[in-house]
């Protein structure tokens, strides 16, 4: 017990010491950086070579003397330093290099080079030739570089050190031998190819590096197609173009399935570049081929995307906002346009219904069949197969947020099929006695196209009471509120107008602008003393715009002259010369009668703004 004691006493007493050695130590390594911070360099050097006398091997003092030479141009103190260490530790690969870099600063080449033929002698590895090639990057000339590059190369093979002469010569801008050697390491190497093939990207940067990386890329891909193709491809890409990187892509292809991984990342590359029709194409390439159910999966979800994605808003860049263009109540659902082939799309849309069945995930399966569904909404108007896709979507998705964007949908679809009264069914039919804001917003929408407007009315404060201005929708209501309390007055030839009104709104809702456009006619024709038909008139004019009809548009534009609108009218007339009649005098002209004639307009700024960037155009 007693000899146990003892030893514990000692172990502590050791403990005690040693710890009082290393705080010790510490504080002398604080003292010499402290000194150097301070500019006392010779101080500092002192110190720092005290503490190795005491630690000879002590790594960070070794390396912070060696900064503080070189950072101070101290070559030669430097040097002798490395010799001395050099004589004690002769296999230190290190040392040598370090002497190798401070024989070139100083500029002792001859010396330096005798360092190398040792160290190349002593140190005859992998490990040596790469250290020492970084250092003959920075400092020695390119002879220099190929000759060691040379001796590397008989030893260790042809390839050796090729990613580093090829990040040389990038350096250099000599852009042709960078290509040898990346492609020299690609034909020979199978590591790091991904790290070359970014490199290779990156040079394409330069302008003039452009060329003479598609012909080196073209060349070598004849020797190795497998593994050049595929940066070819990539080349392509980043280049823009897309067709040639398509081609390549198929000629890299083998036919075994991994490759349609590569497919599938090709794919939504396309389809982030909104090159929607590559896109496509890039799907269908692997649902053509007989694969793996996963792949399918989420080819077929990529290309609902693509078509989905084409679905552009309708959107002209209009100057002012001239109606209630983001107010749920009056919004077109489809006023939108898209680029891709209806042809095209049917056809791709034909291989749908035996890919779905084999879809084993509910998740994914609810959001092919939503995005299916948006397809054949919004680009296909076809109702009734949007219905069913929705309906789909509904019954096997467990998502809260997505079932409740899908319910709005299939309300949105009913809607458009004439049968609002099923849109509010389908829209009450919750299990949460508690409805959405959304929710809300829509029944009170499908109750425009079926009730009276002062019902309609009634229902609105306590909704506005319930969910407060913060909401995204309270401005919605209120806009609706103020519409339906300015224009649906008590007299009959105001109400009556109001109804022909949200008619054509109603009709707008089931694509039939033609039909919006005759109400919105015989609103004009039988009211035209009413106090909507201001509105309506604008309302004709912006409908005959989105289908095209600029005449029409126009001559009802001039028809709002003395009326609330009347500037909105000649701003509208303006755009239309500017943006699709390309007469840009005729434009400024009626640009140019709002800014001499309506001075307290709420869309002077924006005009007198505009006119400004025009001029200024014209001037150029």
């Amino acid at each position: 017990m007693k000899i146990k004691v003892l030893f514990l006493y000692y172990f502590a007493f050791g403990a005690l010491l040693s710890s009082q050695s290393q705080s010790s130590f510490n504080g002398t390594l604080r003292t010499a950086s402290m000194l150097e911070r301070q500019g006392e360099i010779d101080a500092a050097i002192s110190v720092y070579k005290g503490i190795l006398e005491r630690r000879p091997d002590h790594y960070q003092t070794l390396n912070s003397l060696k900064n503080l030479f070189k950072s101070n141009q101290l070559y030669s103190e430097g040097i002798q330093f490395l010799k001395e260490h050099a004589t004690k530790n002769p296999d230190n690969i290190s040392i040598n290099l370090d002497l190798v870099e401070f024989y070139f600063l100083n500029g002792q080449k001859e010396e330096s080079e005798k360092i190398q033929i040792i160290g190349l002698q002593r140190f005859n590895n992998k490990s040596y030739y790469r250290q020492l090639t970084t250092l003959l990057t920075k400092y020695g000339s390119e002879n220099d570089f190929i000759s060691i590059l040379s001796r590397g190369r008989n030893k260790f093979g042809d390839s050796f050190l090729a990613y580093e002469a090829g990040l040389y010569y990038q350096l250099k801008k000599d852009y042709e031998s960078a290509m040898n050697q990346f492609m020299l390491y690609l034909l020979n190497e199978e590591k790091r190819s991904n790290l070359i093939e970014r490199r290779i990207l990156q040079m394409s940067d330069e302008k003039e590096a452009v060329n003479i990386i598609k012909s080196k890329l073209i060349f070598f891909s004849e020797k190795k197609p497998r593994r050049i193709l595929n940066i070819l491809c990539d080349f392509y890409f980043k280049q823009q173009e897309y067709l040639l990187a398509i081609q390549t892509k198929e000629a890299w292809t083998s036919s075994e399935d991994r490759d349609l991984e590569s497919w599938l990342k090709f794919a939504n590359s396309l389809n982030r570049e909104k090159q929607f029709q590559h896109a496509a194409y890039a799907y269908n390439f692997i649902l053509n081929k007989n694969i793996n159910s996963k792949i399918a999966e989420k080819a077929l979800l990529g290309l609902a995307k693509t078509f989905e994605d084409q679905i552009l808003p309708f959107n002209d860049k209009f100057l002012i906002s001239f109606f209630y263009d983001n107010n749920i109540f009056f919004e077109d659902p489809f006023a939108s346009n898209n680029s891709i082939s209806i042809e095209n799309l049917k056809a791709s849309l034909s291989i749908y219904d035996s890919l779905t069945t084999s879809i084993k995930n509910p998740a994914l399966l609810t959001e092919v069949y939503y995005r299916l569904g948006e397809v054949q909404f919004r680009i296909l108007h076809d109702f009734d197969k949007a219905l069913q896709l929705y309906k789909m979507a509904l019954k096997s998705s467990n998502k809260k947020s997505l079932t409740s964007s899908i319910k709005l949908r299939i309300a949105d679809t009913y809607i458009a099929k004439g049968n609002p009264k099923e849109a509010k069914k389908i829209l009450l039919n919750s299990e949460n006695k508690t409805l959405s804001s959304e929710i809300q917003e829509r029944v009170i929408l499908t109750d425009l196209f079926t009730k009276n407007p002062n019902d309609v009315l009634s229902l609105i404060d306590p909704i506005l009471a319930d969910i407060g201005p913060k909401s995204l929708l309270f401005n919605d209501l209120i806009e609706l509120k103020t519409i339906l309390n300015k224009y649906n007055l008590d007299d009959e030839n105001n109400k009556s107008s109001t109804q022909h009104f949200l008619k054509s709104e109603f009709l707008i809702r089931q694509k039939k602008t033609g039909d919006a456009i005759n109400e919105l006619t015989y609103l004009i024709n039988n009211y035209p003393q009413s106090k909507i038909a201001p509105l309506a008139i604008l309302r004709i004019s912006l409908l005959n715009y989105k289908i095209n009809n600029f005449e029409e548009s126009l001559r009802f534009a001039s028809n709002l002259k003395n009326t609330e609108f009347e500037d909105r009218g000649i701003i509208l007339s303006a755009h239309i010369y500017e943006l699709k009649l390309s007469n840009i005098d005729e434009a400024l002209k009626r640009y140019m009668k709002i800014i001499n004639d309506f001075p307290q307009s709420v869309h002077f700024e924006p005009v007198r703004y505009h006119v400004r960037k025009i001029n200024q155009g014209k001037n150029i």
